[in-house]
């Protein structure tokens, strides 16, 4: 009998030995659970389904007007309302368990703890950072009702260049948004952070070598340990690699990095992630699958609250 034959029953011996090689193969293979990297940093809005789509309502911003005269008539205005649309967006996938599945699956006490049952956890989170982040960047649906839908692009002068082959540092290009926040009265400088970047390869490589920044992480040590990442002009970089590109066609990259205050992205989980395994009376022998779904959806509420870092990088130097 070959070592690699898995008996039925209980799995002792080289069956044992065979199954949990393998298995230290896929957990090698498989992606790590990762977190929800807006957890925190935006507006969770849970919904209630109530059709094809669901309303938040940006009221925008208004000014009193001064009464001059005692009695003089009210005077009415139009209320200045916009709604910002978020859809229902459903997002899953489905594995057929094979015999070979069934058996490593006797390796772990809960089918939902297997690498498999994780792999699932894992692309739902990068799903819900995918939409949130095209959110951030893309257009926002706006309108008073579903005839009037437009979309709202996020303006050029919400671009930020960063000269990084010039010498500018990223704690600088921050300061210059930070500034504009405050111009903007969006946040003050007496405020708790709510305005967060991200941070790839070459952000944390610049912070590193940023003479300024690395003061703030070794002197700062009675709020953060050494080497915490903290914040600049009350933006906080946020560690995450995976931000948007396009290349140019001298086969370099231009990189864009959103900058957000809190409450300018609304996340709507329209149904929380749900893995279950069931019966599959589709297919012969009626095998069992993996069955893994969510809904979600994301809008950006405040053009004048989103800014985008972007920046160039040489053919070669990614």
């Amino acid at each position: 009998m070959s070592e690699f034959y898995v008996q039925p029953g209980a799995l002792t011996g080289p069956a044992a030995a065979y199954v949990s090689k393998t298995y230290a193969r896929l957990l090698a293979a498989l992606p790590q659970v990762k977190t929800n990297i807006f957890a925190g940093r935006a507006v969770f809005q849970p919904v209630e389904f109530g059709g094809k789509t669901v309303t938040h309502v940006n009221y925008g911003s208004t000014e009193l007007d001064e009464q001059k005269q005692r009695m003089a008539p009210t005077v009415y205005s139009d209320l200045f309302m916009e709604k910002r649309w978020v859809k229902l967006r459903r997002f899953n996938k489905a594995f057929t368990l094979t015999n070979m599945d069934e058996l490593n699956s006797a390796l772990y006490p809960n089918t939902l703890q297997t690498p498999f049952a994780q792999a699932l956890q894992a692309a739902a989170k990068r799903k819900m950072n995918e939409v949130a982040l095209n959110a951030l960047l893309g257009p926002a649906t706006c309108g008073r009702d579903e005839a009037s839908l437009t979309t709202k692009e996020l303006p050029q002068s919400q671009y930020i260049t960063w000269d990084r082959a010039g010498g500018e540092t990223f704690s600088e290009v921050l300061g210059k948004i930070g500034g504009l926040y405050v111009d903007k009265d969006i946040i003050t400088d007496e405020e708790e952070v709510e305005a967060f970047t991200f941070a790839n390869k070459h952000v944390l490589e610049d912070l590193n070598a940023d003479p300024s920044y690395r003061t703030i992480l070794e002197n700062d040590g009675k709020f953060a340990p050494k080497f915490k990442m903290q914040p600049v002009a009350n933006i906080m970089p946020v560690k995450y690699g995976k931000v948007p590109f396009v290349t140019n066609a001298d086969e370099s990259r231009t990189y864009f990095i959103p900058v957000w205050t809190k409450d300018s992205l609304i996340i709507a989980p329209w149904k929380e992630f749900k893995m279950e395994v069931t019966i599959d009376s589709s297919l012969q022998d009626n095998p069992r699958k993996m069955f893994a779904e969510t809904a979600v959806d994301a809008v950006r509420t405040n053009e004048k609250a989103v800014y985008v870092i972007k920046y160039t990088v040489a053919a070669g130097e990614f």
